[in-house]
């Protein structure tokens, strides 16, 4: 993600306009720039929690190989455990192929921008896809006790 996001920002400062794209010029200037914001965000907050693994004078002391535990237990508490269901992998990769590959015909929006839209909404199917199923399965299971 982080490469994306290097690349998103070298993108959003190097485009002019949006000659080529047809659909919605100003706006996706607008999310652009606000995905740029994200990006830098990201990058930032990686940026912070990475300078713990550097040595502050001249080498490590008590102090800061204190510091470099937390920080890990800090990482490690940024990732989640579970591993991802098999339908929501399948769902994911039908999703993005479709998106991709519109884009790629169409020319919607820079490819850049809608990696990163496809980074944000995907999580969001993942979880309404989630919802609408075990609003299912509650229902079933309310009418079958009935």
């Amino acid at each position: 993600m982080i490469i994306f996001a290097v690349d998103h920002i070298f993108r959003v400062f190097t485009s002019t306009n949006f000659v080529d794209y047809k659909l919605l010029n100003d706006g996706l200037n607008i999310l652009q720039y606000f995905l740029l914001g994200v990006s830098l965000i990201y990058i930032f907050q990686n940026l912070f929690m990475l300078t713990a693994y550097l040595p502050d004078n001249s080498w490590y002391g008590k102090d800061q190989m204190k510091d470099i535990r937390k920080m890990n237990k800090s990482h490690i508490k940024r990732y989640s455990m579970n591993q991802i269901k098999k339908s929501d992998a399948l769902l994911a990769l039908i999703f993005t192929s479709g998106i991709y590959y519109s884009n790629y015909k169409y020319q919607v929006m820079p490819r850049h921008t809608l990696i990163w839209l496809v980074f944000w909404i995907l999580p969001l199917i993942v979880g309404l896809k989630d919802f609408i199923i075990g609003n299912r399965e509650t229902t079933a299971s309310n009418i079958n006790e009935t």
